[in-house]
């Protein structure tokens, strides 16, 4: 069912602020995307930055995804430069309740803030 909500935007791609994505990406079969920061956090370097925005402008990116739980300076100075709009993904699930649905109603949560990106 998460695969068939997705289809429409398997192909879009985005800029997260690490690369948070991946197991998401390969689960559900999206586009893996491209991040502002190493996996462990570590900014990346000004060859690194370069070569973001161009696949950016190059592949047509559609939003920058921001987490609640880091800061957003880097995404909003990468997304104002390239006029691109921030977008709120929790992969935390700060604010999910402990429950017996709780796992599938984090992922629903989830996978309606990923398809914002696009919409």
């Amino acid at each position: 069912a998460i695969e068939e909500n997705l289809a429409s935007v398997m192909e879009f791609s985005y800029i997260s602020h690490h690369d948070m994505l991946g197991h998401f990406a390969k689960a559900f079969k999206v586009s893996k995307g491209r991040s502002l920061r190493e996996a462990n956090g570590a900014r990346k370097g000004a060859k690194s930055q370069y070569i973001l925005r161009k696949f950016a402008k190059e592949n047509d990116v559609k939003c920058v995804f921001i987490e609640p739980q880091y800061g957003d300076k880097d995404a909003f100075v990468v997304a104002s430069s390239l006029d691109l709009p921030l977008r709120t993904l929790d992969a935390q699930g700060a604010n999910q309740q402990l429950s017996e649905t709780g796992y599938a109603e984090f992922i629903q949560t989830f996978t309606a803030q990923f398809k914002a990106c696009f919409s």
